[in-house]
């Protein structure tokens, strides 16, 4: 029986932390809610693709804080974890970023 490590990147999680709070922190601002989400969901996009180099993430990143109702779900917090764990194999880093 293998005893795999795993390597963990906090400041990745601190960093992803902070994303999930900033965009659920549209909500507290009264009347921003949604429509704050147009400005912040391209940031997000932006910060996603960068820090887990991956377009497809950051697409998807954006994509979801573009929908309704989604904004509590701490997406970037569930990449971290999915990255960290090997469940998701981030195959354009390793292509394009060796």
């Amino acid at each position: 029986m293998s005893n795999k490590s795993v390597k963990a990147d906090y400041k990745k999680l601190m960093i992803s932390i902070v994303l999930d709070i900033v965009g659920m922190a549209t909500y507290l601002i009264p009347g921003l809610g949604e429509s704050g989400d147009f400005i912040w969901a391209p940031i997000y996009a932006l910060i996603i693709r960068n820090l887990y180099h991956s377009s497809i993430l950051g697409f998807f990143g954006g994509f979801e804080e573009l929908l309704i109702g989604t904004d509590i779900i701490p997406s970037a917090t569930i990449l971290w974890i999915l990255e960290t764990f090997g469940i998701i194999k981030n195959k354009e880093f390793q292509e394009n970023y060796k």
